[in-house]
């Protein structure tokens, strides 16, 4: 009769919580006369691209375990969902099977849980759990059995990091003492566990959540030596208690696919006892499938089956020995007294706009576009990289979006938000690129000014020219990186790469050299030959400044003739000293060689470099006029137009 009470009073309990809430939202859809309110900043989140509103409230996510916290059937989530709201649970399992424990009989045994949960400020939960069980077994006297009493209280503490959360365990059982009713305070088990969860659905939408737990519970056995159930017919008093009198290690891990409606889910659960001669084997260990029904509005159905892996296969004293198979079933409530119904409603009337930023001109995507919705009190977003964006959850009806950004003209369009679609709104933005500025002087070695022409290359390979009558300049340019050459009649023309920025000043001065009367260059069909030599210091690849004539004859000839697309560059050194340090002393005097040219206007691309070391030369090492004319560097054409 106790037992018939209890779950009596259980059922009573969680159908008038169901009642009580119903009514809840009867009476606050009846009190509501306006429609719910715009998301508002502090309910969204800023993300790049998009932001996630508010989730599915088909797809479940917070319904207690057995013990009343967070999870599936025992393992527990390590997470704890929004402060402010309950959850009431009521659980049951059965077991049939003949033989089981003693030969030639029945039994079937029944377990039930009763559960309250309240989470607190978002990373703390509490929950209390009464439980109770019956067994009948054929040939036991007497038949059936019961306990009733059973108190269960537990404290969970949760620290969520983007898609996992780590959590913090600790559940306190009192078992009811035998022929007792009411918990026993002398016979107690303190478990304590850590938690980890990774949950993809509620930051990536993807449907799949995983637990994992592992801890330790400490059983407190208090002095009566009658617990420490032995013979078969006390097994099945154990059974019906379900409750092992040593410590042990548990553990469990949990899988599910929050999906709308529908929640399958798979628990692997057991643990290792610390009993005398206990194995591994002898250990309870159980795979769980099961699946959770959501209707909405915080009901939730759970059923499922254990099926035995391990334990079970020998009587160990005081240990309760696992069923091969039991059915579970629950029912729970989520519900909260303190958080606005008009929130549900904004979840349940939702829309989206989508599309992609991109250049009027090129049609190219324009990259971190901002966009803000006009009748919105809510945060401003950001296209991606790739000019897409989707907006977090707006109410739906009339909606205008202004787009800005840095190098375009900012526009206002207008569109319409659909209750659960994502409407498409492609916005593309007219350039309004701000203007850098290049300025600088052309002078000769005397530091007096020349009358010169400035030819710019942009990076679209858009030439431009510009006259300089009084050798200064002062030019407004897009942004962007060119190639500068400067001509002025009788001097060596000179160039070099150019930056400019945006809204900032580039200065640029040119010192022309004049042409000299007798070339040290020549060019030829398949080179351009020197009639002097570049002089670096010695054993080092520095180039001396007496030798910068001849570098500037190169860069004048390669500026005047484009038709020549590519020099290759070759250092030779003399045989004297190691050769291995005489190839890496070509390598780098090519190498500064190059250098010397792209600073002063040669494109890096029409040239390249080699070094021979000593294994190329022109004449004896033996004498030093010999070793003179192997120390060259040499440039010949491997393209011409």
């Amino acid at each position: 009769m106790r037992h018939a009470r209890f779950v009596l009073t259980s059922a009573t309990l969680l159908a008038l919580a169901l009642a009580v809430g119903a009514r809840a939202d009867t009476d606050a859809s009846a009190e509501r006369s306006e429609p719910p309110p715009d998301i508002s900043s502090s309910e969204t989140v800023a993300i790049e691209g998009e932001s996630p509103g508010y989730k599915d409230i088909r797809v479940s996510d917070r319904a207690p375990n057995m013990y009343g916290q967070t999870g599936l059937f025992r393992v527990t989530s390590a997470k704890v969902g929004e402060g402010g709201y309950f959850d009431l649970g009521l659980h049951g399992r059965y077991f049939y099977g003949d033989n089981f424990i003693i030969d030639q009989s029945t039994n079937q045994a029944g377990y039930g849980a009763i559960s309250f949960g309240a989470a607190i400020f978002d990373y703390a939960e509490l929950s209390a759990t009464g439980l109770f069980a019956a067994n009948e077994n054929s040939r036991m006297t007497p038949h059936v059995t019961f306990t009733t009493g059973d108190f269960a209280t537990s404290l969970k503490l949760a620290f969520p990091v983007s898609v996992v959360a780590f959590g913090v365990d600790t559940r306190l059982l009192f078992p009811a003492g035998r022929d007792k009713l009411g918990p026993e305070l002398d016979n107690f088990n303190l478990q304590a566990q850590g938690l980890f969860t990774l949950d993809l659905w509620e930051e990536l939408d993807v449907p799949l959540r995983a637990h994992l737990n592992a801890g330790y519970a400490y059983q407190n056995r208090g002095t009566d030596p009658e617990r420490l159930f032995s013979t078969p017919t006390e097994q099945i008093l154990a059974l019906t208690f379900e409750y092992t009198y040593y410590d042990r290690v548990v553990y469990g891990l949990g899988i599910e696919a929050p999906l709308p409606y529908v929640t399958p889910f798979v628990e692997l659960t057991g643990e290792y006892l610390l009993a005398p001669d206990a194995g591994f084997t002898d250990a309870p260990l159980r795979v769980t499938p099961g699946v959770r029904i959501t209707p909405g509005r915080g009901l939730a159905f759970d059923l499922g089956a254990d099926l035995r892996l391990l334990g079970g296969g020998r009587l160990i004293e005081g240990v309760a020995t696992p069923p091969p198979w039991q059915v579970h079933a629950g029912l729970s409530y989520n519900f909260s007294p303190f958080v606005a119904e008009t929130r549900v409603e904004i979840r349940e009337l939702r829309g989206k706009v989508g599309g992609i930023v991109t250049d009027a001109e090129s049609g190219e995507p324009v990259p971190d576009a901002v966009l803000e919705f006009e009748q919105v009190d809510g945060p401003r977003i950001s296209a991606n990289t790739d000019g897409r964006y989707r907006s977090y959850d707006l109410r739906p009806g009339p909606l205008r979006v202004t787009v800005s950004h840095p190098d375009y003209k900012p526009r206002t369009v207008d569109s319409a938000v659909q209750v659960d679609q994502t409407m498409p709104l492609d916005v593309a933005l007219t350039p309004d690129p701000k203007y850098g500025t290049l300025k600088g002087v052309v002078v000769d070695e005397d530091d007096l000014n020349v009358p010169a022409i400035l030819e710019l290359v942009d990076e679209r390979n858009k030439l431009e020219t510009y006259q300089l009558p009084g050798g200064s300049y002062r030019l407004d340019l897009l942004p962007g990186s060119y190639q500068a050459v400067v001509k002025a009649e009788g001097y060596l023309q000179q160039g070099r790469a150019i930056k400019v920025e945006r809204s900032q000043p580039t200065i640029e001065d040119f010192v022309l050299k004049p042409e000299p009367k007798q070339r040290v260059t020549i060019l030829k069909t398949d080179s351009i030959e020197i009639t002097s030599t570049i002089h670096f210091e010695f054993s080092k690849w520095r180039i001396l400044a007496e030798s910068y004539h001849i570098l500037d004859e190169v860069v004048d000839i390669m500026l005047k003739h484009p038709e020549v697309k590519r020099v290759k560059v070759e250092g030779h050194t003399d045989a004297v000293g190691e050769a291995e340090y005489n190839q890496l002393l070509s390598d780098n005097r090519a190498q500064a060689v190059i250098d010397y040219l792209i600073e002063h206007g040669v494109e890096e691309e029409r040239l390249e470099s080699i070094g021979h070391g000593e294994d190329l030369p022109i004449a004896t090492n033996e004498t030093e006029e010999g070793r003179a004319q192997n120390r060259r560097v040499e440039f010949n054409i491997i393209e011409r137009e």
